[in-house]
């Protein structure tokens, strides 16, 4: 019906099909599963963790917008690695939540997005994040052997006593309710249950901002 009033009123291609393509997405929504494909879907998304009072999240790939140093986020935008292109989600000073987890994978520490300088300031802010008591930071070592979710980031949180999943990965998926998006819960328990402890993941995160840091030194020396 979308597809035949778009071209009824003969809208311009590209956009009847972006149209097109986020009432698809839409309808997949069931009254426990709603997609947010649309554009601005990242900032829907922080206003919603500010809302959190608990976050536990997992990302496989970068580290996630809600702990971003602006370098860090600017860095990837400019390599159009973001999910979104639009502006970054709030930072970690505007989360209220009273306990912050996050799961990463061993990868996130070896990526220099942005240069050697940039990547140890961001590895650095979690450092202080950690030392604050603000978060709570788990590395998944290589090979750890456990399935997790196919989106670039999960995360659950809770907001207003409930109880709410949401995937990442070009756009928004948020997921309530008896058996929330496949058991993303039992995911993020056993992802985890592989984690090195808080203090083995500590001291991962100190040997990467000091092979950055000197890095960045060479780099430095070498220009």
């Amino acid at each position: 019906m979308v597809e035949k009033l778009l071209h009824h009123y003969a809208y311009p291609p590209d956009l009847a099909n972006e149209l097109i393509a986020m009432a698809a997405n839409w309808a997949q929504s069931t009254p426990n599963t709603l997609h947010d494909p649309a554009p601005g879907w990242n900032v829907r998304l922080g206003i919603v963790e500010g809302a959190a009072t608990h976050l536990r999240t997992f990302a496989s790939l970068y580290v996630p917008p809600a702990v971003r140093t602006p370098d860090y986020g600017n860095a990837l935008r400019d390599a159009e690695l973001t999910l979104d292109g639009e502006e970054e989600r709030p930072r970690a000073r505007s989360l209220r939540a009273d306990a912050l987890t996050m799961i990463l994978e061993w990868s996130v520490l070896e990526r220099a997005v942005g240069g050697q300088a940039v990547m140890a300031g961001q590895l650095k802010h979690l450092r202080a994040l950690t030392t604050a008591g603000r978060l709570r930071l788990r590395i998944l070592p290589n090979r750890h052997g456990v399935y997790g979710p196919s989106c670039a980031v999960m995360t659950q949180m809770v907001v207003h006593d409930q109880c709410l999943f949401v995937a990442e990965g070009g756009w928004a998926i948020y997921m309530t309710g008896p058996g929330a998006g496949g058991n993303c819960a039992a995911r993020l328990d056993a992802l985890g249950n592989a984690a090195c402890s808080e203090p083995e993941s500590l001291d991962l995160l100190d040997t990467a901002i000091t092979r950055f840091e000197r890095q960045a030194v060479r780099a430095g020396g070498a220009t």
